[in-house]
């Protein structure tokens, strides 16, 4: 097993992760009964996963994480290859920290030594894509710019 390396160039924004997702708790606990809240208190063990008087689920919340401007759904930093916003693909930075969004976005292929010509994005574009990011609040003009992104997979 060996490690393959995937660069990709995008001409766009970096956005912290942050500012498009928040954590939020998925509640899976469906009792609503007494013995939800003496759950941990001794009366009813932290496993059990069933309320001893109506049956629902005990279950504990599931942390997750979800798009703040409805933008899209819950947090895949493997979905890459289909999210968009506004028309505009999506990218992650290998740790999830930085979403990044392109008017122009090209990936390198893995296993792939050597050298390889990319052309110029057409930059017809670029203020329409500024001007759509201005709608969604999310311009940031100290973070446009071209982003080398390097992917790694073990």
């Amino acid at each position: 097993m060996g490690r393959d390396y995937q660069p990709k160039i995008i001409f766009g924004l970096k956005i912290p992760h942050s500012e498009i997702y928040e954590k939020y708790e998925d509640p899976k606990n469906n009792c609503k009964c007494t013995p939800q809240r003496a759950q941990g208190m001794g009366l009813i063990p932290l496993t059990a996963k069933y309320c001893p008087d109506c049956g629902s689920s005990l279950a504990y919340p599931v942390k997750k994480e979800r798009c703040i401007l409805d933008l899209f759904g819950e947090y895949d930093q493997y979905a890459w290859e289909v999210q968009t916003i506004a028309g505009y693909k999506v990218d992650y930075d290998i740790d999830g920290h930085n979403i990044y969004i392109g008017f122009y976005s090209e990936r390198g292929e893995y296993g792939h030594y050597g050298t390889r010509k990319i052309d110029f994005p057409d930059m017809s574009q670029e203020q329409k894509f500024i001007n759509d990011m201005h709608e969604l609040g999310l311009w940031d003009k100290g973070e446009y710019g071209a982003w080398l992104v390097l992917y790694l997979s073990y």
